[in-house]
């Protein structure tokens, strides 16, 4: 009996709970040693405590939005009291000011330690259920008699997660198409164009940012272009063009690294010119970092033919000064480390991004930038590979009445926006990745997959990035504190008494009962 009175007791902690939603954590990581990210995991807080509530045991729970942005950037910066944990949820369709509000707040939140834990989860039916439940949980007010209920009855919100593990080392997964030339492609030089497609951002698994995506959604469509266009050996040029996915975009593009370190060699030294597709799903002009004047005569009639299409397609294409990365971002090109080979990279950003935005989904124009960029960059490509400015041909190699499929643009950027593909996690990508190979497999390329395990060099992430969130009704800090402990201490000391009477004067039905 004193066993079901404690089960009962124990049943009174939990009395009503709310079915488990998957939550998604804060990043949290170090980077040559400093801790960055949510350094804390699971919580168990109350939600309705009582008038003296300390900041601490409280649970902020925040809607992102733009007002939502400013107040969790508050609470970051110590600026209002800070809470035991936040829960953020993003909305499906922020507008342009809620982006704008986030994406300063994500720039700011990566690279600070943050002392308390930190979720997010989408906007979604079971996200609004759960909104009610909070509500309906904290909802009784305060007064001289709530106020003892209170102290009875608490409402809390649960986040459990097992402990943290570092992750010192991730799967690079990179997917390599080679378009050969007219004749012996070993015997060719060879033209590169190469795309970065996983993230990172705030809350890793839903870092699905289209911006920086859109680099490799331009790489495909160009790919799929020129597949079509040059179907057969006699229409190639005496030229390869290699298009390659490299992972690890968002670790100092250690994909790339590792391509150059496992390709073939024959192949990689065949390389004259690598040019990076970098964020190209906006209007207005381009970019071409890190394209010196001094560079072969490959390299020189890429980067005329970039500026000159690009007054044919409606932008323009400028040459920044050269840049120097101040080690959180830099542009893909300045990790070829090819001597030899000209490197640059293609943006519609003027300065490099450190990283992917968790809700940046694709803007009214983005389709229409995409399929300029597209053709942008096939047309140069074709020019160069055809040597057309030596021969003083002017006309369209892409004809303006060619079709570049704006269905296929905006699906592919849409899955972009949707699907997260954190760099520490590369399986999330793999949805992805098929998709890409099935596109390029029914095009004259020879394909290459490669799977490349690589330790981090600066950056050790720590797992897990999910946890279950639950709501319970529960008993109050004042019965847990000192009501509940007394009722076990009164049910031990009365068991042992009834144990010691029962055996000192025999009364064998004590014993029973």
């Amino acid at each position: 009996r004193f066993l079901v009175v404690l089960a009962a007791l124990a049943g009174l902690v939990a009395a009503t709970r709310a079915d488990g939603l998957v939550v998604h954590r804060m990043v949290q990581y170090d980077v040559d040693g400093e801790a960055l990210g949510s350094q804390r995991t699971g919580f168990r807080l109350d939600l309705h405590v009582g008038m003296h509530a300390e900041p601490q045991r409280r649970c902020a729970v925040l809607r992102l939005d733009k007002d939502g942005a400013a107040a969790m950037t508050a609470l970051l910066a110590g600026a209002s009291a800070q809470p035991g944990a936040v829960l953020a949820i993003i909305p499906r369709r922020p507008g342009p000011a809620d982006i704008e509000a986030w994406q300063s707040l994500e720039a700011a939140a990566m690279r600070r330690a943050v002392p308390f834990p930190v979720y997010a989860a989408l906007e979604s039916p079971s996200t609004q259920h759960l909104l009610r439940e909070l509500t309906a949980l904290g909802a009784e007010g305060h007064g001289p008699a709530t106020d003892v209920i209170d102290e009875i009855f608490s409402s809390r919100i649960v986040a459990s997660v097992p402990s943290t593990d570092p992750i010192t080392n991730t799967t690079i997964k990179t997917i390599q198409a080679l378009l050969p030339g007219n004749g012996d492609p070993t015997t060719m030089p060879t033209l590169a164009l190469v795309a970065s497609y996983d993230t990172a951002g705030l809350f890793p698994d839903l870092a699905a940012g289209s911006h920086r995506a859109s680099g490799a959604v331009v790489l495909l469509a160009v790919a799929r272009l020129l597949g079509n266009l040059f179907g057969t050996p006699a229409s190639r040029p005496k030229h390869n063009i290699l298009f390659l996915f490299a992972g690890g975009g968002a670790l100092r593009f250690e994909g790339t690294r590792a391509w150059i370190e496992h390709a073939d060699k024959d192949l990689v030294k065949s390389i004259e010119v690598v040019l990076n597709l970098d964020g190209l799903d906006s209007t207005g002009p381009v970019y071409l970092h890190g394209a010196p004047d001094t560079a072969g005569d490959t390299a020189a009639r890429l980067k005329a033919e970039l500026q000159h299409t690009a007054t044919k397609v409606g932008t323009v294409c400028n040459t920044p000064a050269a840049e120097t990365s101040d080690g959180q971002a830099s542009w893909g090109h300045e990790h070829l480390a090819i001597p030899g080979i000209w490197a640059a990279t293609l943006s519609c950003d003027p300065t490099a991004r450190p990283f992917s935005s968790t809700i940046a989904p694709p803007a009214d124009d983005a389709t229409a930038a995409v399929r300029r960029h597209v053709r942008l960059v096939a047309e140069a490509v074709a020019r160069v590979v055809f040597n057309l400015s030596s021969t003083g041909w002017d006309d369209d190699v892409i004809l303006p009445e060619t079709p570049l499929d704006t269905a296929f643009v905006t699906e592919w950027l849409m899955s972009a926006s949707t699907h997260g593909r954190p760099v520490q996690n590369a399986s999330l990508a793999d949805p992805f990745l098929r998709a890409v190979h099935t596109v390029l497999h029914q095009l004259p390329f020879e394909l290459q997959t490669r799977t490349t395990r690589i330790g981090l060099r600066a950056t050790t992430f720590f797992g897990p990035t999910t946890a279950i969130l639950t709501t319970e009704r529960a008993l109050g800090s004042f019965v847990e504190g000192i009501v509940f402990p007394a009722i076990l201490l009164y049910l031990a000391l009365l068991y042992y008494a009834v144990s010691t009477m029962s055996g000192a004067f025999g009364f064998e039905h004590l014993k029973r009962a």
